[in-house]
């Protein structure tokens, strides 16, 4: 719990907006927006509590609804059907999106899963960021969104690309793979795909720049496009 939650429980609210340090303090429902722009939720204040610290059981209507804050010092900003069940987690809004891991973030959107500790989806659709630290920026897919799976991996967008090895890179397109999907992370790292459609790069430091239907599946191998 941050100092202004620990302000809000031990002085109330009423208390709070008495003292010169916090003079233009607003209160609209069950946000509060501070003097210095930052806002604060009141879901700890308020109904049914789950463990210190958590927001289990968020009261109906506070910042959407149907929403699940489970983690200690977890927030959700709004939406539906959102959860935040990891440490420090964070769902902005949008719809169905989760953040389970430690620090995990979602931005937004719907169907996003941040399961990776301290990963991040952006927003988009469908999109699971499960590798540690791996980031999705957007984008997404019916059948299956854009995945990062390897520690410290990257899609920026784009339909359906998977990372699946650690550090690996695709920066967009459709159908793209960096790795070689084998079932462990670590032993095709680095591999990049800068974007275009169906290409994989398989090998380690291997690079496809677009292009479709690319294959780079040597150890720093190369294919421009085509």
């Amino acid at each position: 719990m941050n100092s202004k939650s620990v302000l809000l429980g031990v002085v109330g609210l009423a208390g709070l907006l008495a003292c010169p340090a916090y003079a233009g303090v607003t209160i609209n429902g069950t946000t509060i927006t501070f003097n210095d722009a930052t806002m604060q939720s009141t879901a700890q204040l308020e109904g049914p509590q789950g463990p210190p610290g958590s927001d289990a059981n968020v009261p109906p209507g506070h910042g959407g609804a149907n929403n699940t804050v489970s983690g200690n010092n977890a927030f959700v900003g709004g939406g539906y059907a959102n959860t935040a069940s990891g440490f420090y987690s964070t769902v902005g809004g949008g719809w169905g999106n989760t953040a389970s891991a430690t620090s995990d973030t979602v931005g937004g959107g719907f169907g996003n899963t941040a399961s990776g500790v301290v990963s991040t989806v952006g927003g988009g659709f469908n999109n699971t960021a499960s590798g540690a630290r791996s980031t999705i920026g957007g984008g997404g897919g019916n059948m299956g969104g854009n995945t990062a799976s390897g520690a410290n991996s990257t899609v920026g967008g784009g339909y359906s690309n998977n990372v699946t090895d650690d550090y690996g890179t695709i920066g967009g397109g459709q159908g793209n793979q960096a790795g070689d999907n084998a079932g462990t992370t670590s032993d095709r790292e680095w591999a990049t795909v800068s974007g275009g459609r169906n290409n994989t790069a398989s090998g380690y430091y291997s690079t496809v720049g677009g292009g479709s239907g690319n294959t780079a599946s040597g150890a720093s191998s190369t294919v421009g496009g085509g």
